[in-house]
């Protein structure tokens, strides 16, 4: 009878014990989404270089057009999951069955880019995008693969790049796409 009651005892501690660790676990996401997303910086800034020098994508001089986006500042056109940005590339229209595509232009000043990349929870399956060099055919230089509803930081090396070619396709299984988001593209170069 002793065992018994010991080992009801036991199995009580321990699955108290792994609620406690799931509710602080809840808790910590809960504050790291409150947090609005144009005051986070990715983890690799701090890991790449200590200071820097940056030219923020918010004009039309360093972007161009492909197909379906707008540079803008309305924050209400790059509503994210986590909150707003501040500047940033976005689809002009809800979309379906087209490239969601912008070049932006470093002109070979500059060694790396970085930006926030977000897309919709309505859209119905995973996004693979694209960052070229040059043009749409070009050298691939990294390939994000994003899920419906996920913002996931880009920090890549551009050394040498004069434009730079971002973008995807919607495809019949994408169903809708309401909002497709750069968010707070720069470009960057470490000072010594």
């Amino acid at each position: 009878m002793k065992k018994i009651t010991f080992v009801i005892l036991a199995l009580l501690l321990l699955c108290s014990c792994a609620y406690q660790d799931q509710f602080s676990r809840v808790s910590t996401t809960a504050e790291t989404a409150s947090r609005s997303a144009a005051s986070m910086e990715p983890e690799t800034y701090s890991a790449r270089c200590q200071t820097m020098s940056i030219l923020r994508v918010n004009t039309r001089q360093l972007y161009q057009d492909y197909y379906g986006t707008m540079i803008t500042t309305d924050q209400s056109s790059l509503k994210g999951y986590r909150g707003s940005y501040r500047w940033g590339i976005t689809n002009s229209a809800p979309g379906n069955m087209q490239y969601f595509s912008a070049y932006v232009k470093p002109n070979g000043k500059y060694n790396y880019f970085r930006t926030y990349l977000y897309i919709d929870p309505g859209i119905k399956d995973t996004m693979i995008f694209l960052f070229r060099n040059n043009d749409r055919e070009g050298e691939v230089i990294q390939k994000v693969t994003i899920e419906p509803g996920q913002t996931k930081v880009v920090d890549i090396e551009i050394r040498g790049v004069k434009k730079l070619f971002m973008g995807s396709e919607l495809r019949i299984n994408h169903g809708t796409a309401r909002r497709i988001i750069f968010g707070e593209p720069e470009f960057y170069n470490c000072k010594k």
